[in-house]
């Protein structure tokens, strides 16, 4: 997700969902500190393996066989598999989220 300046015109990226995922509903507190997305489909598409070596796109059964093959989305080495989540972001300062202010 990007923020811009619109004084300056600068962009600023602030936010990356996990390879794959689609993120989806967006919405704000009211008091624009904090947002909330949802993480949709983490690791749907070509399995890193995959992805390096080939063109071809895994099979579903070598996906369902390799479930964290692209994504360990949202535990890390722990994960079983991707699963979709819900997320809050704010910033530490506790200005407003995408704000330029320092």
């Amino acid at each position: 997700m990007l923020v811009a300046d619109p004084e300056s015109k600068v962009l600023c990226r602030f936010m990356v969902g996990p390879r794959g995922c689609e993120v989806t509903g967006i919405t704000w507190t009211p008091d624009m500190k904090y947002i909330f997305v949802n993480i949709q489909h983490p690791g749907e598409g070509p399995m890193l393996k995959e992805a390096q070596n080939s063109t071809k796109a895994p099979t579903v059964e070598e996906a369902q066989n390799n479930p964290t093959g692209s994504s360990t989305w949202p535990d890390g080495d722990q994960a079983t598999r991707p699963r979709p989540a819900s997320v809050v972001i704010w910033r530490e300062d506790g200005n407003v989220v995408g704000s330029f202010l320092a």
